[in-house]
């Protein structure tokens, strides 16, 4: 056995689901084939929402239904900087505890 060295069935890298600027019903086909492979792949799954400016009813939807796949399957994602307009839009919908966002940091007034 090498000294200070991991095997690598041990340290399975994340895989992080990044989300367009634009989440909309025409991007839903590619986004769920993602989706898909990343829950076949078992690896951790972390979705970084940073980039999401417009999203619509039906990407709040197949977000729903990953978050309810993964975490059936105990594959529980980690969410990573989801935007003011993601937290707003699951806000507006009461799907904060389903979608499993982080508490916002930053406190609005």
């Amino acid at each position: 056995m090498t000294e200070g060295k991991t095997p690598k069935s041990s340290r399975a890298r994340t895989r992080v689901l990044r989300l367009p600027a634009t989440l909309g019903i025409a991007q839903l086909a590619q986004l769920r084939e993602q989706f898909d492979e990343a829950l076949d792949s078992g690896r951790p799954l972390a979705i970084d929402g940073a980039a999401v400016e417009q999203l619509d009813g039906a990407a709040l939807q197949l977000l729903l239904a990953f978050q309810r796949t993964a975490v059936g399957a105990s594959r529980v994602p980690d969410w990573r900087k989801p935007s003011p307009q993601l937290r707003e839009a699951v806000a507006l919908l009461g799907l904060d505890g389903e979608l499993g966002l982080p508490p916002d940091s930053v406190q609005s007034q």
